[in-house]
Protein backbone atom coordinates (compact mmCIF):
# COMPACT_ATOMS: atom_id res chain seq x y z
CA UNK A 1 0.00 0.00 0.00
CA UNK A 2 1.52 2.93 -1.21
CA UNK A 3 -0.21 6.67 0.59
CA UNK A 4 0.51 10.44 -0.12
CA UNK A 5 1.35 12.51 2.50
CA UNK A 6 2.27 15.87 2.27
CA UNK A 7 5.68 17.26 3.70
CA UNK A 8 5.79 18.42 7.42
CA UNK A 9 5.29 21.82 7.29
CA UNK A 10 8.43 24.77 8.85
CA UNK A 11 6.40 24.87 12.15
CA UNK A 12 5.70 21.16 13.19
CA UNK A 13 9.37 20.60 11.63
CA UNK A 14 10.44 21.44 15.10
CA UNK A 15 8.59 18.78 17.08
CA UNK A 16 9.49 15.95 14.63
CA UNK A 17 13.19 16.81 15.16
CA UNK A 18 12.51 16.84 18.88
CA UNK A 19 10.80 13.35 18.90
CA UNK A 20 12.29 10.65 20.32
CA UNK A 21 13.32 7.91 18.00
CA UNK A 22 12.98 4.93 20.16
CA UNK A 23 10.02 4.65 22.84
CA UNK A 24 9.46 1.87 25.30
CA UNK A 25 5.84 1.56 26.60
CA UNK A 26 4.87 1.85 29.72
CA UNK A 27 3.42 -1.34 31.20
CA UNK A 28 -0.94 -1.93 30.86
CA UNK A 29 -2.25 -0.93 34.15
CA UNK A 30 -3.61 -3.66 36.09
CA UNK A 31 -7.37 -4.34 36.91
CA UNK A 32 -6.66 -3.05 40.49
CA UNK A 33 -5.32 0.07 39.45
CA UNK A 34 -8.70 2.37 37.97
CA UNK A 35 -6.81 4.80 36.32
CA UNK A 36 -7.64 8.12 37.04
CA UNK A 37 -8.90 10.84 35.31
CA UNK A 38 -6.52 11.92 32.76
CA UNK A 39 -4.44 8.61 33.14
CA UNK A 40 -2.91 7.80 29.45
CA UNK A 41 -3.86 4.25 28.33
CA UNK A 42 -1.88 1.75 26.52
CA UNK A 43 -3.56 0.42 23.59
CA UNK A 44 -2.90 -3.33 22.50
CA UNK A 45 -3.18 -4.64 19.69
CA UNK A 46 -6.24 -6.49 18.59
CA UNK A 47 -4.52 -8.52 16.20
CA UNK A 48 -1.99 -10.83 16.93
CA UNK A 49 0.82 -11.35 14.16
CA UNK A 50 0.07 -15.03 14.06
CA UNK A 51 -3.99 -14.53 13.70
CA UNK A 52 -2.92 -11.53 10.76
CA UNK A 53 -0.76 -14.56 9.06
CA UNK A 54 -3.85 -16.62 9.78
CA UNK A 55 -6.74 -14.37 7.76
CA UNK A 56 -4.29 -13.65 5.04
CA UNK A 57 -3.56 -17.31 4.08
CA UNK A 58 -7.56 -18.66 4.48
CA UNK A 59 -8.34 -15.53 2.74
CA UNK A 60 -6.57 -16.76 -0.39
CA UNK A 61 -8.63 -19.85 -0.23
CA UNK A 62 -11.90 -18.96 0.71
CA UNK A 63 -12.63 -15.93 -0.41
CA UNK A 64 -13.75 -15.73 -4.40
CA UNK A 65 -12.58 -13.00 -6.57
CA UNK A 66 -15.72 -12.85 -9.34
CA UNK A 67 -15.01 -12.59 -13.06
CA UNK A 68 -15.74 -8.81 -13.14
CA UNK A 69 -13.06 -7.91 -10.64
CA UNK A 70 -10.72 -10.08 -12.79
CA UNK A 71 -11.29 -8.39 -16.16
CA UNK A 72 -11.06 -5.07 -13.37
CA UNK A 73 -7.39 -6.34 -12.99
CA UNK A 74 -6.44 -7.15 -15.93
CA UNK A 75 -7.59 -4.22 -17.90
CA UNK A 76 -6.37 -2.09 -15.04
CA UNK A 77 -2.78 -3.61 -16.30
CA UNK A 78 -3.27 -2.94 -19.77
CA UNK A 79 -4.86 0.82 -19.26
CA UNK A 80 -1.52 1.47 -17.41
CA UNK A 81 1.05 -0.01 -20.07
CA UNK A 82 -0.71 0.88 -23.48
CA UNK A 83 -2.60 4.30 -22.38
CA UNK A 84 -0.24 6.20 -19.83
CA UNK A 85 2.26 8.45 -21.04
CA UNK A 86 4.78 6.91 -20.02
CA UNK A 87 3.78 3.54 -19.02
CA UNK A 88 3.29 1.84 -15.96
CA UNK A 89 4.26 -1.65 -15.56
CA UNK A 90 3.08 -3.83 -12.69
CA UNK A 91 4.40 -6.73 -12.21
CA UNK A 92 2.66 -10.03 -12.30
CA UNK A 93 3.83 -10.98 -8.47
CA UNK A 94 2.22 -7.25 -7.56
CA UNK A 95 -1.11 -7.95 -9.31
CA UNK A 96 -1.45 -11.03 -7.57
CA UNK A 97 -0.78 -9.43 -4.17
CA UNK A 98 -2.95 -6.76 -4.99
CA UNK A 99 -5.46 -9.54 -5.84
CA UNK A 100 -4.65 -11.37 -2.13
CA UNK A 101 -5.03 -7.71 -0.85
CA UNK A 102 -9.19 -7.56 -2.00
CA UNK A 103 -9.69 -10.79 -0.19
CA UNK A 104 -8.49 -9.81 2.82
CA UNK A 105 -10.76 -6.54 2.35
CA UNK A 106 -13.65 -8.73 1.97
CA UNK A 107 -12.81 -11.19 4.68
CA UNK A 108 -12.68 -7.69 6.92
CA UNK A 109 -15.94 -7.44 6.29
CA UNK A 110 -17.71 -11.05 6.29
CA UNK A 111 -17.91 -11.74 2.82
CA UNK A 112 -17.26 -14.51 0.68
CA UNK A 113 -16.76 -12.48 -2.03
CA UNK A 114 -14.74 -9.36 -3.39
CA UNK A 115 -16.83 -6.73 -4.32
CA UNK A 116 -16.01 -3.65 -6.96
CA UNK A 117 -15.89 -1.51 -3.82
CA UNK A 118 -12.80 -3.43 -2.41
CA UNK A 119 -11.21 -2.59 -5.81
CA UNK A 120 -11.37 0.83 -5.13
CA UNK A 121 -7.91 0.35 -2.39
CA UNK A 122 -5.82 -0.24 -6.22
CA UNK A 123 -5.39 3.53 -6.40
CA UNK A 124 -3.03 2.74 -3.41
CA UNK A 125 -0.95 0.02 -4.96
CA UNK A 126 -0.56 0.20 -8.76
CA UNK A 127 1.46 3.29 -9.20
CA UNK A 128 5.06 4.20 -8.53
CA UNK A 129 5.27 8.19 -8.98
CA UNK A 130 2.72 9.94 -6.85
CA UNK A 131 1.28 11.73 -9.97
CA UNK A 132 0.16 8.32 -11.28
CA UNK A 133 -2.26 7.79 -8.23
CA UNK A 134 -4.79 10.17 -9.43
CA UNK A 135 -4.48 8.65 -13.17
CA UNK A 136 -5.64 5.16 -11.54
CA UNK A 137 -8.15 7.09 -9.36
CA UNK A 138 -9.97 8.72 -12.43
CA UNK A 139 -9.94 5.17 -14.39
CA UNK A 140 -11.27 3.42 -12.03
CA UNK A 141 -13.96 5.79 -11.16
CA UNK A 142 -14.92 5.24 -14.79
CA UNK A 143 -14.44 1.00 -14.74
CA UNK A 144 -15.60 -0.19 -11.85
CA UNK A 145 -19.22 -0.84 -12.55
CA UNK A 146 -18.87 -3.46 -15.60
CA UNK A 147 -20.70 -2.86 -19.43
CA UNK A 148 -23.27 -6.16 -19.08
CA UNK A 149 -22.77 -5.23 -23.04
CA UNK A 150 -27.00 -5.40 -23.01
CA UNK A 151 -26.97 -4.58 -26.73
CA UNK A 152 -25.18 -7.13 -27.89
CA UNK A 153 -27.60 -9.06 -26.46
CA UNK A 154 -30.57 -7.48 -27.55
CA UNK A 155 -28.87 -7.87 -31.17
CA UNK A 156 -29.18 -11.85 -30.50
CA UNK A 157 -32.88 -11.53 -29.70
CA UNK A 158 -33.76 -9.63 -32.73
CA UNK A 159 -32.13 -11.89 -35.00
CA UNK A 160 -33.44 -14.76 -33.15
CA UNK A 161 -37.04 -13.26 -33.96
CA UNK A 162 -35.79 -12.32 -37.62
CA UNK A 163 -34.99 -15.99 -37.96
CA UNK A 164 -38.40 -17.35 -36.19
CA UNK A 165 -40.17 -14.90 -38.55
CA UNK A 166 -38.45 -16.32 -42.01
CA UNK A 167 -39.25 -20.02 -40.92
CA UNK A 168 -42.44 -20.26 -39.07
CA UNK A 169 -44.66 -20.85 -41.79
CA UNK A 170 -42.64 -23.21 -43.46
CA UNK A 171 -42.40 -27.32 -43.45
CA UNK A 172 -40.03 -26.94 -40.39
CA UNK A 173 -41.41 -24.70 -37.93
CA UNK A 174 -41.91 -27.11 -35.39
CA UNK A 175 -38.36 -27.70 -35.44
CA UNK A 176 -37.34 -24.40 -36.12
CA UNK A 177 -38.84 -23.53 -32.69
CA UNK A 178 -37.71 -25.94 -30.74
CA UNK A 179 -33.98 -24.62 -31.92
CA UNK A 180 -35.29 -21.03 -30.59
CA UNK A 181 -36.19 -21.93 -27.38
CA UNK A 182 -33.96 -23.40 -26.64
CA UNK A 183 -31.49 -20.46 -27.85
CA UNK A 184 -33.72 -18.28 -25.80
CA UNK A 185 -33.73 -20.38 -22.85
CA UNK A 186 -29.83 -20.40 -23.05
CA UNK A 187 -30.03 -16.06 -23.32
CA UNK A 188 -32.31 -16.22 -20.51
CA UNK A 189 -29.57 -17.85 -18.17
CA UNK A 190 -26.99 -15.60 -19.80
CA UNK A 191 -29.49 -12.32 -18.57
CA UNK A 192 -30.43 -13.80 -15.09
CA UNK A 193 -26.71 -14.29 -14.58
CA UNK A 194 -25.99 -10.51 -15.48
CA UNK A 195 -29.07 -9.60 -13.48
CA UNK A 196 -27.17 -11.14 -10.11
CA UNK A 197 -24.08 -9.49 -10.86
CA UNK A 198 -25.53 -6.36 -11.44
CA UNK A 199 -27.48 -6.61 -7.93
CA UNK A 200 -24.61 -7.42 -6.01
CA UNK A 201 -22.93 -3.72 -7.71
CA UNK A 202 -25.83 -2.18 -6.64
CA UNK A 203 -25.33 -3.54 -3.30
CA UNK A 204 -22.06 -2.79 -2.57
CA UNK A 205 -22.47 0.82 -4.07
CA UNK A 206 -24.84 1.25 -1.55
CA UNK A 207 -22.86 0.44 1.30
CA UNK A 208 -20.04 2.05 -0.57
CA UNK A 209 -18.94 5.07 2.37
CA UNK A 210 -19.09 2.54 5.09
CA UNK A 211 -16.09 0.72 3.91
CA UNK A 212 -13.58 -0.20 6.43
CA UNK A 213 -10.33 1.13 4.35
CA UNK A 214 -12.26 3.63 2.31
CA UNK A 215 -12.81 7.17 3.09
CA UNK A 216 -16.37 7.42 4.06
CA UNK A 217 -15.98 11.13 1.58
CA UNK A 218 -14.78 8.94 -1.24
CA UNK A 219 -17.25 6.67 -0.42
CA UNK A 220 -20.35 9.09 -0.60
CA UNK A 221 -18.99 10.47 -3.93
CA UNK A 222 -18.84 6.73 -5.81
CA UNK A 223 -21.97 5.88 -4.38
CA UNK A 224 -23.67 9.22 -5.63
CA UNK A 225 -21.69 9.03 -9.43
CA UNK A 226 -21.91 5.11 -9.68
CA UNK A 227 -24.84 4.01 -8.24
CA UNK A 228 -27.34 5.41 -10.61
CA UNK A 229 -24.84 3.64 -13.52
CA UNK A 230 -25.61 0.57 -12.19
CA UNK A 231 -29.71 1.26 -11.99
CA UNK A 232 -29.71 2.34 -16.00
CA UNK A 233 -27.66 -1.01 -16.50
CA UNK A 234 -29.99 -3.23 -14.22
CA UNK A 235 -33.11 -1.66 -15.95
CA UNK A 236 -31.70 -2.66 -19.50
CA UNK A 237 -31.13 -5.67 -18.37
CA UNK A 238 -34.62 -6.45 -17.08
CA UNK A 239 -36.41 -4.50 -19.94
CA UNK A 240 -34.51 -7.15 -22.55
CA UNK A 241 -35.61 -9.83 -20.30
CA UNK A 242 -39.25 -8.77 -20.63
CA UNK A 243 -38.90 -8.93 -24.24
CA UNK A 244 -37.49 -12.26 -23.95
CA UNK A 245 -40.46 -13.77 -22.09
CA UNK A 246 -42.57 -12.21 -24.21
CA UNK A 247 -41.15 -13.81 -27.07
CA UNK A 248 -40.92 -17.08 -25.56
CA UNK A 249 -44.46 -16.83 -24.94
CA UNK A 250 -45.49 -16.38 -27.92
CA UNK A 251 -43.61 -19.28 -29.65
CA UNK A 252 -45.46 -21.50 -26.67
CA UNK A 253 -48.78 -20.15 -27.60
CA UNK A 254 -47.70 -20.80 -31.45
CA UNK A 255 -46.87 -24.26 -30.87
CA UNK A 256 -50.53 -25.37 -31.41
CA UNK A 257 -52.10 -22.90 -34.01
CA UNK A 258 -51.70 -23.26 -37.32
CA UNK A 259 -49.52 -21.69 -40.04
CA UNK A 260 -51.26 -18.37 -40.49
CA UNK A 261 -51.89 -17.76 -36.73
CA UNK A 262 -48.80 -18.17 -35.89
CA UNK A 263 -46.73 -15.72 -37.86
CA UNK A 264 -49.63 -13.55 -36.41
CA UNK A 265 -49.08 -14.48 -33.20
CA UNK A 266 -45.24 -13.68 -33.67
CA UNK A 267 -45.38 -10.66 -35.36
CA UNK A 268 -48.15 -9.29 -32.48
CA UNK A 269 -45.77 -10.80 -30.02
CA UNK A 270 -42.51 -8.80 -31.24
CA UNK A 271 -44.67 -5.66 -32.58
CA UNK A 272 -45.49 -5.11 -28.66
CA UNK A 273 -42.03 -5.69 -27.75
CA UNK A 274 -40.61 -2.44 -30.03
CA UNK A 275 -44.40 -0.60 -28.59
CA UNK A 276 -43.18 -0.92 -25.02
CA UNK A 277 -39.21 -0.05 -26.34
CA UNK A 278 -40.36 3.06 -28.22
CA UNK A 279 -42.25 3.87 -24.54
CA UNK A 280 -39.22 3.13 -22.78
CA UNK A 281 -37.29 5.71 -25.10
CA UNK A 282 -39.89 8.58 -24.68
CA UNK A 283 -40.17 7.61 -21.13
CA UNK A 284 -36.32 8.26 -20.55
CA UNK A 285 -35.93 11.77 -22.86
CA UNK A 286 -38.55 13.30 -20.30
CA UNK A 287 -36.70 11.84 -17.33
CA UNK A 288 -39.20 9.36 -16.48
CA UNK A 289 -38.26 5.17 -15.78
CA UNK A 290 -40.38 2.72 -17.45
CA UNK A 291 -40.06 -0.92 -18.05
CA UNK A 292 -37.61 -3.11 -15.69
CA UNK A 293 -37.27 -0.49 -12.76
CA UNK A 294 -38.55 -3.22 -10.04
CA UNK A 295 -35.48 -5.50 -11.16
CA UNK A 296 -33.06 -4.53 -8.36
CA UNK A 297 -33.00 -7.87 -6.16
CA UNK A 298 -33.00 -11.25 -6.32
CA UNK A 299 -33.02 -13.57 -9.03
CA UNK A 300 -34.33 -12.18 -12.52
CA UNK A 301 -34.97 -9.00 -10.65
CA UNK A 302 -38.77 -8.90 -10.17
CA UNK A 303 -39.36 -10.00 -13.84
CA UNK A 304 -42.02 -12.69 -14.36
CA UNK A 305 -40.72 -15.59 -15.25
CA UNK A 306 -42.80 -16.14 -18.45
CA UNK A 307 -46.08 -18.20 -19.10
CA UNK A 308 -46.78 -21.35 -19.25
CA UNK A 309 -48.95 -23.22 -22.01
CA UNK A 310 -51.34 -24.31 -18.78
CA UNK A 311 -51.74 -20.31 -17.96
CA UNK A 312 -52.15 -18.73 -21.31
CA UNK A 313 -55.23 -20.83 -21.59
CA UNK A 314 -56.77 -19.14 -18.59
CA UNK A 315 -59.95 -16.66 -19.03
CA UNK A 316 -59.98 -13.31 -18.54
CA UNK A 317 -61.06 -14.05 -14.84
CA UNK A 318 -59.10 -16.58 -14.43
CA UNK A 319 -56.36 -15.01 -15.12
CA UNK A 320 -56.82 -11.91 -13.31
CA UNK A 321 -57.26 -13.99 -9.87
CA UNK A 322 -54.61 -16.33 -10.02
CA UNK A 323 -51.69 -14.03 -11.87
CA UNK A 324 -49.37 -11.96 -10.10
CA UNK A 325 -50.20 -8.39 -11.64
CA UNK A 326 -46.74 -8.74 -14.14
CA UNK A 327 -47.87 -12.67 -14.93
CA UNK A 328 -51.45 -10.55 -16.03
CA UNK A 329 -50.08 -7.61 -17.82
CA UNK A 330 -48.05 -10.27 -20.23
CA UNK A 331 -51.45 -12.59 -20.54
CA UNK A 332 -53.19 -9.55 -21.94
CA UNK A 333 -50.41 -8.84 -24.22
CA UNK A 334 -50.19 -12.00 -25.46
CA UNK A 335 -53.84 -12.39 -25.78
CA UNK A 336 -54.55 -9.88 -27.55
CA UNK A 337 -52.18 -10.71 -30.29
CA UNK A 338 -53.56 -14.28 -30.06
CA UNK A 339 -56.92 -13.27 -30.48
CA UNK A 340 -56.37 -11.41 -33.50
CA UNK A 341 -55.23 -14.49 -35.46
CA UNK A 342 -57.74 -16.84 -33.84
CA UNK A 343 -60.33 -14.56 -34.87
CA UNK A 344 -59.29 -14.26 -38.53
CA UNK A 345 -59.76 -18.22 -38.29
CA UNK A 346 -63.04 -18.42 -36.95
CA UNK A 347 -64.30 -15.89 -39.82
CA UNK A 348 -62.54 -17.94 -42.57
CA UNK A 349 -64.16 -21.40 -41.14
CA UNK A 350 -67.32 -19.39 -40.94
CA UNK A 351 -66.89 -18.50 -44.40
CA UNK A 352 -66.10 -22.34 -45.44
CA UNK A 353 -69.22 -24.02 -43.50
CA UNK A 354 -71.47 -21.45 -45.07
CA UNK A 355 -70.40 -21.52 -48.87
CA UNK A 356 -70.60 -25.11 -48.46
CA UNK A 357 -74.04 -24.84 -46.56
CA UNK A 358 -74.70 -22.75 -49.85
CA UNK A 359 -73.59 -24.88 -52.69
CA UNK A 360 -74.91 -28.32 -51.03
CA UNK A 361 -71.12 -29.75 -50.64
CA UNK A 362 -72.36 -30.11 -46.69
CA UNK A 363 -71.91 -33.62 -45.97
CA UNK A 364 -73.68 -35.44 -43.17
CA UNK A 365 -70.58 -36.11 -41.16
CA UNK A 366 -69.77 -32.41 -41.21
CA UNK A 367 -69.82 -30.78 -37.82
CA UNK A 368 -69.22 -27.04 -37.22
CA UNK A 369 -67.83 -26.24 -33.44
CA UNK A 370 -68.18 -22.49 -33.17
CA UNK A 371 -66.25 -22.53 -29.55
CA UNK A 372 -63.58 -25.06 -30.55
CA UNK A 373 -63.14 -23.88 -33.89
CA UNK A 374 -62.79 -27.16 -35.28
CA UNK A 375 -64.93 -29.54 -38.07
Amino acid sequence: LRRCVSPVSDDAVLRLLATPTAHVPSPAPSKQDAPNKGTKIECHAVLTEDEIKNISESSRSQIDVPMDVLLLLRGLRIFLRDEVDPPVYISDRRLKKATDLLRVSARAHGRAHVTIVDTLLLQHIAWYNPDEQEIVANWLQESIVPDPQHQQIEFVLSGLYAQLEKSITTKKANEEMERVTTELDKLEQVLKSKIRDMCSHLEALRCADKHLWVNPEEGTTVRQQLFPVAEAHMSNLGGILTKLYILKAAVTGARVADNVSKLQLIQGAWGQVLQDQADEQNARKIGGSFGAKESTHGDGGGIPNGLSSEKLQLSRKQARSQLTTQEFALWRTLKKTSDGGQGNAKVNTRASFRRKKRTGDLENNDEFDVDDNEW
